[in-house]
């Protein structure tokens, strides 16, 4: 299916370089896109395509009451930034109180805009969801963002694929949540980087639209690219109805179509992971990364019984972080919030479960609950079947629509060492709210997410500068703004490095792109590590900012010569692709796309390349009617 969607919108190829995707639908919010209408106002460029750009609020919205004003001037000019942009370029917005607001990935299938076959792209990596509607999906940086909007179309390298076939039935109990978190569970927070999942199986397909939305949706979680699942017949009766999804004779000739889309019998993928469905049980993520998964009824585990150093480490770390002994009883828990919300878990299935739950019940004295339905149109659904009443009659706080407590960029926080419970998709330290880890080791770590890089309350600006002051904030500096002199970039050896060495899975997490101008600004100019994340990878060489993959045992040595010898210099030559250090201890080639190499060399701008193919684009167009 994958080979499908990407064949039908190839724009241009040439060998050795990214190819040109033809973009059908762009979604966009606050966050990502100031930067990126401010590049097209320097460039003097124009949105070629404003009837397939969609754009909402969502990230810094306060969920409270609509008549209240916005505290957080801040976020304020975040918002106010998108209406003047839209209302300049001749963009779609729905802003905070349009009847169609909401989270982007929730309005954009809700509303009809998602639909089989097309390429989708947002300046978010939960892009993913859309790919459980059988289209390619994939979240994109703000570099990105912009090429989007004056091209309409996306310069990616092809991934490769990887099918995960959950056979048999689920358990009683076991949900869409329950089933991604087996599948990250099994396969590890970057077991799909470089891929494109297909999921398949019997289990898959017992599932509603969204519950496929959900699994689609943490399938960056996993490290891949992007998540889809074949469309038939639950996606064409989701999509019946829907406000600007086709009707008619319209609709039925696109159905016609879409039933080609489903992978053919027998194709193969690069990969194959296969799960019993019957081995799922409820499960909740117990630590500080998507892949710390355990059952409901299990325990808290020993960091001792990871085989891994790093797993160790990193297990001891969430411990600390989370303030849980080894071996306690999940179920022991004690929580102080539950957060129902959030573009894993808000639309009306996820809150009529909710209320099936609570009804009849009461919330606990000592814990604050709220529901964050994820639009307006859902919200306004769930009133008329009364389940907010449901809600507040056993004490949950009901809000209005917005991400809410999944990104601590508005006034739904949790306070410096609160536990929450949460349906949302990440559990990195600091996502929810301000509160600050305890003391941290030296980059000599895994899966380094973007939240660590740059925390989000930082995400507000609409400018591309002014990061660099907050890169690795919370290992850097204590509570009260004081520096941490065990951090390695406080110590006075490393103070001035240009060069970071870090573990595997380097910048995973969100597709934001503040990350690499975060440390870009403060000076790294290359990063080293065993792997990285793909949209972190991908917005390095948007940046200027080169990203050398090696082998994790050149990392580990180069990683103990940095230690051990503090102020070694290390040489790093694009032009020959070579590591070495200042003795020569350590001589190693890397490897590096020859054309992202060239454009690094050269500085070349991806838009100006891609605007070279401005026939080739237009005749697409045309010949797409």
């Amino acid at each position: 299916m994958f080979e499908k969607i990407w064949d039908a919108h190839v724009v241009h190829e040439e060998p050795g370089q990214p190819t040109v995707l033809y973009v059908d639908l762009h979604l966009i919010h606050e966050v990502t896109t100031p930067q990126a209408f401010e590049g097209l106002r320097m460039a003097g460029r124009s949105v070629r395509r404003p009837d397939l750009t969609v754009a909402t609020v969502d990230h810094n919205t306060p969920t409270w009451d609509l008549s209240l004003p916005i505290t957080d001037e801040i976020s304020k000019g975040q918002l106010d930034a998108m209406v003047e942009n839209t209302r300049d370029f001749g963009l779609t917005l729905f802003d905070r109180f349009s009847p169609y607001q909401g989270i982007v990935h929730v309005i954009g299938p809700d509303l009809g805009y998602t639909l089989p076959g097309k390429t989708v792209v947002c300046g978010d990596s939960h892009t993913s969801t859309h790919g459980a509607l059988g289209c390619l999906a994939v979240g994109i940086g703000t570099s990105e963002v912009e090429h989007v909007l004056a091209t309409q179309t996306l310069r990616q390298f092809k991934p490769r694929t990887m099918e995960v076939r959950v056979d048999g039935q689920l358990p009683k109990g076991v949900v869409a949540k329950d089933v991604i978190l087996g599948i990250i569970g099994q396969i590890g927070v970057n077991g799909g980087v470089g891929h494109v999942i297909e999921y398949t199986g019997e289990a898959i397909r017992s599932l509603s639209m969204d519950g496929r939305m959900t699994v689609c949706n943490m399938s960056i979680e996993g490290g891949a690219r992007a998540g889809m699942i074949a469309p038939d017949q639950t996606t064409f009766d989701y999509v019946t109805g829907r406000q600007f999804a086709p009707k008619g004779e319209e609709l039925e000739k696109a159905i016609e179509e879409w039933r080609k889309l489903p992978s053919d019998e027998g194709a193969t993928f690069d990969r194959l992971v296969e799960i019993d469905a019957a081995s799922l049980e409820p499960f909740v993520t117990w630590g500080t990364n998507p892949g710390m998964v355990a059952k409901v009824t299990d325990r808290v585990p020993d960091p001792a019984s990871f085989d891994e150093a790093a797993q160790r480490e990193a297990a001891e770390r969430a411990l600390t972080y989370m303030d849980l002994e080894p071996n306690m009883p999940i179920s022991d828990i004690k929580l102080d919030r539950v957060f129902i919300g959030a573009c894993t878990n808000s639309r009306l299935e996820d809150l009529r479960a909710a209320a099936d739950v609570v009804k009849g019940r009461k919330v606990h004295p000592d814990v604050y609950a709220m529901v964050v339905p994820g639009s307006a149109l859902i919200k306004a659904q769930a009133e008329a079947e009364g389940l907010d009443r449901i809600f507040t009659d056993a004490g949950l706080d009901w809000r209005v629509a917005g991400c809410s407590m999944c990104l601590g960029m508005n006034p739904d926080v949790l306070s410096p060492g609160e536990r929450c419970a949460s349906t949302s998709n990440r559990n990195f330290e600091g996502r929810a709210g301000p509160g600050w880890s305890h003391p941290p080791a030296p980059l000599d770590r895994v899966n380094v997410d973007t939240d660590a890089i740059i925390p989000a309350i930082h995400l507000k600006s609409i400018r591309r500068t002014g990061y660099g002051q907050f890169l690795f904030e919370r290992w850097r500096f204590n509570e009260d703004g004081s520096t941490r002199p065990e951090f390695v970039l406080n110590q006075p050896s490393y103070a001035n490095a240009s060069i970071l060495v870090a573990g595997r899975n380097f910048g995973c997490g969100s597709s934001r792109e503040h990350a690499p101008w975060a440390l870009n600004e403060y000076g790294i100019r290359c990063v080293i590590a065993p792997s990285f994340a793909d949209i972190f990878f991908n917005n390095c060489f948007q940046n200027g900012l080169l990203p050398i993959v090696l082998p994790e045992e050149k990392v580990r040595q180069i990683m103990d010569l940095a230690l051990e010898n503090p102020g070694v210099r290390l040489h790093v030559d694009l032009e020959a692709q070579r590591v070495w250090d200042e003795n020569e201890e350590i001589v190693v080639d890397f490897d590096v796309n020859q054309f992202r190499r060239y454009c690094l060399l050269n500085g070349l701008d991806d838009i100006g390349l891609t605007l070279q193919q401005e026939d080739k684009i237009a005749a697409f167009e045309a010949a797409r009617g």
